[in-house]
């Protein structure tokens, strides 16, 4: 799998790496393949089903800019997640990059600089946090979603999206009153 990811001209779709191995006659889980090289940074993935080799997705970026975006937003939140380290650098870099790609770029820059990336937050620390962690220990069903949001960006130094929040409270719906 690795192979064929790394000789690829352009990102490559999962269905287009089960072809390769098929004309190989190897046969295994592909996905278990693609999960182990994505968490031990040798791929990146870009897309849905959508991979490239780790050289040359990181030469999409200037990783310099994206680690200095990174330090800046570290100088003032505890913890960031993916969302919001994926729309931050898109808007102040001018990239499109996609969620996928800042997943996969975030880890490799974690390993790189001793940094942590747990469950989809970065942080300086070696402190974990979960989105649900957010919800359960910070929000306040007596505020607003809005101050609520406000509360958890300003006074707990975590940086997620209004979207992110959102969509958790829409998971937690049954347990939290609005």
């Amino acid at each position: 799998v690795l192979e064929i990811v790394n000789n690829a001209n352009k990102a490559i779709h999962e269905d287009e790496i089960n072809k390769n191995l098929r004309k190989s006659k190897v046969s295994s889980t592909i996905i278990h393949w693609i999960n182990y090289l994505i968490t031990n940074n040798k791929i990146f993935r870009v897309g849905p089903k959508l991979y490239f080799s780790k050289e040359k997705a990181i030469k999409m970026c200037d990783e310099n800019l994206v680690k200095s975006s990174l330090d800046n937003l570290m100088n003032r939140f505890k913890f960031i997640s993916d969302n919001y380290i994926t729309k931050y650098v898109n808007d102040e870099l001018n990239y499109s990059f996609s969620s996928y790609y800042y997943d996969s770029l975030i880890s490799y820059l974690s390993n790189k600089h001793g940094l942590n990336y747990a469950n989809g937050f970065l942080s300086k620390t070696s402190d974990k946090i979960s989105i649900g962690e957010i919800v359960d220990n910070y929000f306040d069903n007596k505020k607003s979603i809005i101050n609520n949001y406000k509360f958890i960006f300003n006074e707990h130094k975590i940086a997620i999206t209004k979207v992110q929040l959102d969509s958790t409270l829409w998971n937690y719906r049954d347990s939290i009153t609005r």
